[in-house]
């Protein structure tokens, strides 16, 4: 019979342990290669919303003064862009443009009412319809224009910050805070020509033709991003005033005889 080894106790109990110090090694090498080749996660950007309200603004009016002569038809244009400081976009909605004017020989002269000028003006916004203004001896009249609907308040939903939801007002409303007008002005004077009375004809040789204004004013609106949920700075204010005046302090008076 071959020899038959027998190991000891303590053989045995280094035997195993040499094969558990295996298996854990085992398990730490595959645990760190599979670490190793997991992709790290990007940490995921919170939504907001944001509520858009809009503020109605009207600048200070501007006003055009010309003259336009018996002999011309004078043509001309004015261009209207509204802007606020701190609005990333602003949107026109409404334009009048009142025109006066008088005829300046017949205010001089004032017994001789007769021969009186006319005069007529047009007024065409880009892509729009033109309106006229005509009369006679004087005028003052407003020609009112519609050029964009008054924006409507939304709220801008997943977004990441405001900056982002401003990108969105602006490219809605793109454009929408300028505006072009053309103009053509003449007048007819009242006087002819061929007229054999003197004062007429010395009417019609002063008169070289008259003065007229136009007042321009417009409205427009501009946005008042917030973030949705979040109270504003208005409304933070208000509510410590209210919690200040809501406390109130109370001293108690010693009366003669009571501790």
């Amino acid at each position: 019979m071959g020899d038959i080894m027998i190991l000891k106790k303590s053989d045995k109990i280094i035997a195993l342990v040499g094969v558990v110090i295996l298996i854990v090694a085992a398990i730490g090498i595959v645990l760190y290669t599979s670490e190793g080749n997991e992709t790290p996660t990007e940490p995921q950007p919170v939504m907001k919303k944001y509520s858009v309200g809009w503020i109605e603004e009207s600048p200070t009016p501007i006003e055009i003064t010309d003259f336009v002569s018996k002999k011309e038809v004078l043509t001309g244009q004015f261009n209207l862009e509204a802007s606020e400081p701190g609005s990333v976009i602003c949107v026109i909605t409404n334009v009048d443009v009142q025109i006066t004017w008088q005829d300046n020989i017949v205010a001089k002269f004032a017994l001789f009412r007769k021969g009186q000028d006319t005069l007529t003006a047009t007024v065409t916004p880009s892509g729009g319809e033109s309106k006229t203004h005509s009369s006679t001896g004087s005028g003052n009249e407003t020609l009112s224009f519609s050029i964009n609907s008054k924006p409507n308040d939304e709220l801008i939903e997943d977004v990441e910050s405001e900056s982002e939801a401003e990108s969105i007002i602006l490219e809605k409303y793109d454009g929408m805070n300028t505006i072009s007008f053309d103009y053509e002005v003449k007048v007819v004077v009242g006087e002819k020509l061929l007229n054999l009375r003197p004062l007429k004809l010395l009417n019609y040789l002063r008169d070289k033709g008259n003065d007229f204004t136009f007042k321009i004013t417009y409205t427009y609106f501009h946005p008042d991003i917030q973030e949705y949920g979040k109270s504003s700075p208005d409304d933070e204010e208000d509510s410590n005033q209210e919690s200040d005046m809501g406390t109130l302090t109370y001293n108690t008076m010693a009366y003669p005889g009571k501790n």
